[in-house]
């Protein structure tokens, strides 16, 4: 399950990913992208290749370019296996890439409705 938030501590927007553990810093577009998204519950097995029209429209404010550049990022995230896992155990990853540590990791697990104890910490 993948969750998007904002947050204060680091003054941008945040992606977790329960699956993979992994905490991505992205921009307000990727983050609307991501959480518009979801194919696993849409049980599609990849991404459109371009980004949906309906999304598109309510990024209007936004320019096709910064648009098509936040949904390729999205892409790529996914293709990596870093959002949209499916996992029966849910990971937070403390070190290496996409990862948290000290006071982001209490915001990654509140904002997901987890505690410490319900997580292996990777």
């Amino acid at each position: 399950m993948t969750y998007t938030f904002y947050s204060n501590a680091e003054g941008r927007y945040l992606i977790y990913d329960t699956a993979s553990g992994a905490v991505i810093r992205s921009s307000e577009i990727e983050a609307y992208i991501c959480d518009a998204l979801d194919p696993c519950e849409e049980g599609a097995p990849s991404l459109p290749e371009k980004c949906p029209s309906e999304i598109r429209y309510e990024l209007a404010r936004f320019s096709s370019t910064e648009v098509a550049g936040a949904y390729e990022r999205i892409k790529e995230l996914y293709n990596a296996g870093l959002i949209y896992g499916i996992s029966s155990k849910s990971l937070l990853r403390t070190s290496g890439e996409h990862s948290a540590d000290g006071e982001l990791i209490s915001t990654v697990l509140s904002n997901a409705g987890l505690t410490k104890e319900e997580v292996d910490i990777i």
